[in-house]
Formats: C-alpha cells, sequence, structure tokens
C-alpha cells in the first residue's frame, strides 16, 4: 500500500534526462539538482533538471555535486527564467534501497533547517538492466521534517519549454548525458484531479486480511488524530506491515506498527530522536488486552506508553 500524499509534475523530458544520468554511471552514485516551482497546494512542479558537474564528486555510497557548477548554472536559470531550487536528486545505482537512507534524510533536515526551507524535494533512482531505471520522490515539508511523503508522478508529455529554450542559450558547460536510450518503470503515477491510492498487499495470516479489521484500523487512526492531531498511514517496503506516524508539535512524532502476530501480540511504539534522526522502540510496560475492543484497547495502549514516556523522559531502546 503506497499512500501518496504530495504530487510532482515533472515533463517526459526531465523523467528521461534523469534515467540516462543514472545508467552513465550504473555501480557508483551520480547526483543532479531539480528546479522549477511550488503550486499553491504544495505540489513541485520540475521544470529543468541540472546534470551533475565536472568537479562532482562520488563513490559507490556518496554523490557531491560541483557547487561552483551549481551556483552558476541555477543563477542563469533564476535569472533568465525565474526557477526556483526545489531540491536534488541522486541515484543508489544497483542497490535495493529506494528510499531515502537515513543519511539522505538527515543531510536533507539540514539543508532544511540551514536556509530555512519549507519544503525540499528528494528523488531517488536505481538501475533495474541495461536500459531501465526506477525514479521516486520524496517530499519534506517544514514541521514534519522527519516525516517525507511519497510522491506520486504526474508526467507531462513532451519536451519541457524551459530545457528547450535554456539549453539553446546557455553560454556555461551543460551536463550531456553519454547514455543515448533509457527508460523509468514502475513509475508511481497520478493524476492531476485525485489522489491515487494503490491496492494494498498484506502478508500471510495478518490481521488486515480480514475486512472487519481494516474497520478496526480505521477507529484506531480516527482516535489517535483527534488525540495528537497528526497522523499518517504507511507500509514497510520489504515487508507490508503496516504502520502509523502520528504525534504533535509539542510531543515530536511516534510510530505503533503492527505485527504479524497482532492483535494476539502487543502493538510496538516509537519515538523519533531528533539527535539521532532515527526512531527508537519503548519497552513495553503496560499489559496488552487483546480481547474487547480492539479500538480501545490499541489507543489506550498507545496513549499509556506515550504519556509515561514523555512524562518521566524515559529512554528509548533499539
Amino acid at each position: 500500500m503506497i499512500n501518496i500524499q504530495s504530487k510532482l509534475l515533472i515533463y517526459e523530458s526531465e523523467l528521461n534526462f534523469l534515467a540516462q544520468c543514472i545508467l552513465d554511471f550504473p555501480e557508483m552514485e551520480t547526483g543532479c539538482d531539480l528546479f522549477g516551482f511550488w503550486t499553491h497546494t504544495g505540489h513541485a512542479i520540475v521544470q529543468y533538471i541540472i546534470g551533475p558537474g565536472e568537479r562532482c564528486k562520488r563513490t559507490e555510497t556518496t554523490f557531491h555535486q560541483d557547487e561552483e557548477y551549481l551556483k552558476v548554472i541555477g543563477d542563469e536559470l533564476r535569472t533568465k527564467h525565474g526557477l526556483q531550487h526545489l531540491g536534488n536528486f541522486h541515484s543508489h545505482h544497483t542497490f535495493t534501497l529506494k528510499k531515502p537512507s537515513q543519511q539522505d534524510s538527515t543531510t536533507v533536515v539540514k539543508a532544511m533547517n540551514t536556509y530555512q526551507l519549507d519544503r525540499f524535494l528528494l528523488m531517488i533512482g536505481n538501475v533495474v538492466n541495461d536500459d531501465s531505471t526506477t525514479i521516486n520522490a520524496y517530499q519534506y515539508n517544514r514541521g514534519k521534517e522527519h516525516l517525507y511523503d511519497h510522491s506520486g508522478f504526474v508526467v507531462l508529455p513532451g519536451a519541457s519549454p524551459i530545457r528547450t529554450a535554456f539549453d539553446a542559450t546557455c553560454t556555461s558547460y551543460l551536463y550531456q548525458p553519454k547514455t543515448e536510450h533509457a527508460r523509468v518503470v514502475n513509475l508511481l503515477e497520478t493524476t492531476l484531479e485525485d489522489q491515487v491510492y494503490s491496492k494494498p498487499n498484506y502478508p500471510e495470516n495478518y490481521w488486515l486480511r480480514i475486512k472487519e479489521n481494516r474497520k478496526v484500523l480505521n477507529g484506531i487512526m480516527h482516535k489517535l488524530n483527534q488525540e495528537f492531531g497528526y497522523l499518517i498511514a504507511k507500509q514497510e517496503d520489504k515487508t507490508d506491515i503496516v504502520y502509523l506516524l502520528f504525534g504533535s508539535k509539542e510531543l515530536g512524532p511516534f510510530k505503533v506498527t503492527f505485527p504479524v502476530g497482532f492483535p494476539t501480540s502487543a502493538p510496538l511504539v516509537y519515538k523519533f530522536d531528533f539527535n539521532a534522526i532515527r526512531f527508537w522502540i519503548l519497552l513495553e510496560s503496560n499489559e496488552w488486552k487483546s480481547d474487547g475492543s480492539l479500538v480501545l484497547n490499541t489507543f489506550n495502549y498507545v496513549l499509556e506508553m506515550v504519556t509515561k514516556v514523555v512524562e518521566s523522559n524515559e529512554e528509548c531502546h533499539e
């Protein structure tokens, strides 16, 4: 289940450019920078992508853009077309990680705080084979920097008019991909009109395979949202286990995961550590009750654990 909380509008030409850049370095990280605008609803419109500069530095696990190159081209894009820097892209080449790593998120949060950014767009690319790639996009928002949104793509046909005009008049060096043919597969697409939700897959014998239990989950989500004011439902990419991200400005972010053994076994509750930039699990300190109202039992269990760790400043654990 991929819940699309934000949209990204991008021209076919820019997607193809990214795919070519990825395949130029199939065994090392490479990177690009994204320019365009933010809509009034907070969605990104990517109109032009800058490739890696001549003095960039890359390894199998890191990419550092040529800062002088980025500044020169970025200034020219801003002067000629009024474009804003939306964020950046880098590849995880043949690695299976398709979402931001812990270090990726740490870098984004640091940039948002340093430059006082309200939003930041991060795109990740992976090599599939000799002519195919995947590309995923993630949006970070001020006040919820540690709970990034998985963005759906609205693909605009043809070439970006900015690329056509800028490439013809730019007086500086521009990166030109060496890979001639590249395509993007398994793109998470959406539309301008609607939010799109993919049909969820659940593990074998998982509690949410039963229709009535999905109503229970909605009840749990409703009560947590009422209590804390912020809640998002997500699934683990590898296991399809469902978890809820929730919290408030005062308490910070929390997470509750429903393991395969739920509701016989207790849900797992985590607290976000801003210093380590990660979630830590809270030790079970309350008796879990699997009989009776599952909505109330889960809500009360989570609320008691959150309240206890906040009031006592109790440490979290690996």
